[in-house]
Parts: structure tokens; C-alpha cells; sequence
């Protein structure tokens, strides 16, 4: 009896390890734009009820990538995935509820499957589930809730939801007002090359709510959210002008431009501190 067990237990685990090393080269070929080799690996696994290689098929079908786009094939596979307790499954099936793309929009479907991803940690699904209850989306407006998953999304290094918790503590929304939170979490947005944050931390440093008051900070922050395509840098950035020197303004513009490492990126790389010191040494 126990020989049998032994030997359907390394059966089993030999099982799982050939899917995963399967499911692996599916991932490979996919990020090398083999598109027919990925599906040609994954379509099987993913039938027989592998979650990875189900994800990946419906990403594929989601963008069109090696198959004709097909939102519905995309949200079957996301489903199944989703319905074993797959994060990021969750996270895309509750997107595609709250967007209505390849299925009815519903969001408290979206809800739902955002607080299932959100719960194990997902940090995008926490940043949505706190922006439903916080816009009041399938869900009667709580701000207190809302707060409570905005940070978790935040405290992962997702921008957006950095430059939210910040608003929160500034307008006093679900949380007690405080400034120097407001403007810390601002700040780690703004390094991230986020534009909002970027213009909302020049603000403060303009006005002098939270921090000491300086014009030339501030005018940085409003200038690299300027050109990171912030539409309210613009006007705000004027009228901060209007406090410095010509050649402060010039010296200012000058070094944003120059120091490729303070704009914006698709992948948010975070601004090196030593790069900040510098400009600050020669505004």
C-alpha cells in the first residue's frame, strides 16, 4: 500500500512539474513574440486546467497577440483561472465586469472579483476596489473602506494609488487631515515620474503647506509635471514664476530638461535621490 501511495504521489508531483516547465517555454516563446509556439504549448495545458497557461492564453486572445482578438475566449479562459483562485485572474475578470469589455458591465461582479484578487494582495485590484468605494461603483460611496485599500495599493509602488492616498489625507477624506502625509506620499509618487503627484508636490512646496516655502522646489516639480503632460502644471508653474528671478527660471527649466532620469517613464523608474540632490545644487 505504501509503495502504491509513493507512487502515485511522484506521479503526481512528476505531473505538475512537467506542466510547469511546459507552461514556462509557453512563457518564454510568448515574451519573445512566438506567438504560434505559445499557443501551440499553452492551448493544452490550459484545457487541462493548468491557471498560468490559462492566464496567458487570455491575455493572448485579450490583445490579439498570435490569434484574432476574441474578448469573450479571453474572458472564458481569465474565468477559469479566476474560478481556482488565480490573482491575477481575478484582477482582469473583475477589469473586464468594470469596463464591460467582452461581457456585460457590471460592476458588482467587478466588485467582487476585485475584492477575491485584492485580498490575496494584488496590489492593482486593491487600487480599483478602493476607487469603486470611494466614487461609490457597484458599492454605496464609503471613504473610510476606500482608504483602507487605497494604501495597500500604495504601499506596493503603484503610483496612482499613492497620489490618492495623498489626496486623502490633504482633503481629509476617510481619514483625519495631515499634511505631512499628504506630502510624503506625494512625493514617492512624484519620484515615480507621476505628473499629478509631480504638480500636486510643487504646489506644496510653492504654497508652504506641510513644508517650508520655496518657490524654486516647487517650480521644479511643476516643470518636470509640465512636461510629463500634467494639464494643470502649465498655469500653476506661471504663477510661481511670478516669485523667481528670470535666470532662477532659466536655470530651473534648463537642468528638468537635461536630467532624462526626472521624467516620466513607462515603467515609473523611480528618480535616483542623488539626481534630485544635484539638481537642487545647482538651481
Amino acid at each position: 500500500m505504501k509503495s502504491l501511495i509513493a507512487a502515485c504521489l511522484y506521479l503526481s508531483v512528476s505531473t505538475v512539474s512537467a506542466n510547469a516547465s511546459d507552461s514556462l517555454k509557453g512563457a518564454h516563446a510568448y515574451s519573445n513574440g512566438d506567438y504560434e509556439t505559445a499557443l501551440e504549448v499553452w492551448t493544452p495545458l490550459a484545457e487541462g486546467g493548468d491557471q498560468d497557461a490559462q492566464v496567458g492564453l487570455g491575455g493572448m486572445y485579450l490583445s490579439g497577440l498570435g490569434v484574432q482578438r476574441d474578448l469573450e475566449t479571453a474572458y472564458g479562459w481569465f474565468t477559469r483561472a479566476a474560478e481556482q483562485g488565480n490573482a491575477e485572474a481575478e484582477f482582469t475578470v473583475g477589469v473586464m465586469h468594470h469596463s464591460g469589455q467582452g461581457v456585460p458591465q457590471s460592476h458588482k461582479k467587478a466588485l467582487k472579483w476585485y475584492t477575491l484578487a485584492a485580498e490575496q494582495g494584488h496590489p492593482r485590484a486593491s487600487f480599483n476596489l478602493g476607487w469603486m468605494y470611494h466614487h461609490g461603483e457597484g458599492v454605496f460611496s464609503d471613504l473610510e473602506t476606500a482608504f483602507n485599500w487605497y494604501p495597500k495599493s500604495a504601499e506596493a509602488g503603484i503610483p496612482d494609488a499613492q497620489v490618492m492616498v495623498a489626496m486623502m489625507y490633504s482633503d481629509s477624506e476617510g481619514v483625519e487631515e495631515d499634511w505631512e502625509a499628504s506630502t510624503n506620499w506625494y512625493r514617492r509618487a512624484a519620484e515615480q515620474g507621476h505628473p499629478r503627484g509631480q504638480s500636486q508636490l510643487g504646489l506644496i512646496y510653492a504654497i508652504g503647506m506641510g513644508v517650508p516655502q520655496d518657490s524654486i522646489i516647487g517650480y521644479m516639480w511643476l516643470e518636470l509635471a509640465s512636461i510629463n503632460g500634467d494639464p494643470n502644471a502649465q498655469a500653476a508653474k506661471a504663477s510661481v514664476a511670478q516669485r523667481m528671478t528670470t535666470d532662477q527660471r532659466l536655470r530651473t527649466s534648463a537642468t528638468c530638461k537635461d536630467i532624462p532620469q526626472l521624467r516620466i517613464s513607462d515603467h515609473y523608474d523611480s528618480i535616483s535621490p542623488k539626481v534630485i540632490t544635484q539638481f537642487l545644487n545647482h538651481a
